[in-house]
């Protein structure tokens, strides 16, 4: 079970900085942020010693906040309608794309190119869809961003880029399933991607792209289950992925 952050009911962004070798101290106190929020934070790691954590306003604002987990700048608006949560990747050194869904339900996105943020400190590129969740976000070499999401006609859709700017395939391919939660998504090496999802049937589904084509080619492959809730999916090695999820039970369930 999880450590509380706080017991008197505030939303606030709260840290704790552990050094390498440090064991979590249940007794230290957090540090608060001082930005109220909906949501998890999502933390990043864009250099050593160099952190950017973005969150959801109470405004259904993007925010966001750099530090080095002692010392924190002011936070900034980056704009935005937003619902649920945030989906950041990085296909390279100081740079951030950052992938969400508007109280629209359609799916929007805006990168950090190293020097400004695109296309406008507040202003996102729009990606159309009616979807019912997060965009999965992921990138498997420079330039190369996919992104996955669940839409309004229980499918899955997808459409990348091979720029790393706003030069995207046009609309979204549907890739097909019966989906209850997801996509969850994972590039383990160049050319793959690995995607589950938890489907109607409360099982979890799997479907993998080889570098030539959606395997399989015209279906998902059924993993194991039942489970509650939306699987994690991680990768283990250049070939392999690990696939965590809650049981029915309340068990935590392991699949590879």
């Amino acid at each position: 079970m999880g450590e509380p952050i706080g017991g008197d009911g505030d939303s606030d962004v709260c840290f704790k900085r552990l050094e390498d070798g440090d064991k979590p101290d249940p007794q230290s106190n957090w540090k608060t942020l001082g930005r109220r929020i909906i949501g998890r934070p999502t933390a990043v790691a864009e250099a050593q010693n160099r952190l950017r954590v973005l969150v959801q306003g109470t405004d259904n604002f993007l925010y966001h906040i750099k530090g080095d987990g002692r010392n924190w700048g002011q936070w900034e608006s980056l704009g935005g309608a937003i619902v649920g949560e945030l989906s950041p990747v990085s296909w390279g050194p100081d740079r951030l794309d950052v992938f969400v869904r508007g109280t629209d339900n359609h799916a929007y996105h805006k990168a950090w190119d190293g020097s400004q943020w695109r296309p406008s400190p507040t202003g996102f590129h729009a990606h159309g869809g009616d979807i019912v969740s997060t965009p999965a976000a992921v990138s498997w070499g420079l330039g190369r961003l996919d992104v996955f999401v669940h839409g309004a006609d229980s499918g899955i859709h997808h459409k990348a880029s091979q720029q790393g700017l706003f030069q995207w395939t046009k609309g979204w391919l549907p890739l097909g399933s019966n989906t209850l939660r997801g996509p969850r998504a994972v590039a383990a090496r160049a050319n793959n991607l690995d995607i589950v999802i938890q489907g109607k049937d409360s099982s979890i589904w799997h479907r993998a792209f080889d570098g030539a084509s959606w395997v399989p080619a015209n279906e998902w492959r059924l993993i194991g289950g039942p489970i509650d809730g939306a699987p994690v999916l991680g990768p283990l090695g250049s070939s392999r992925f690990e696939v965590f999820a809650r049981g029915n039970n309340g068990d935590l369930l392991r699949f590879t």
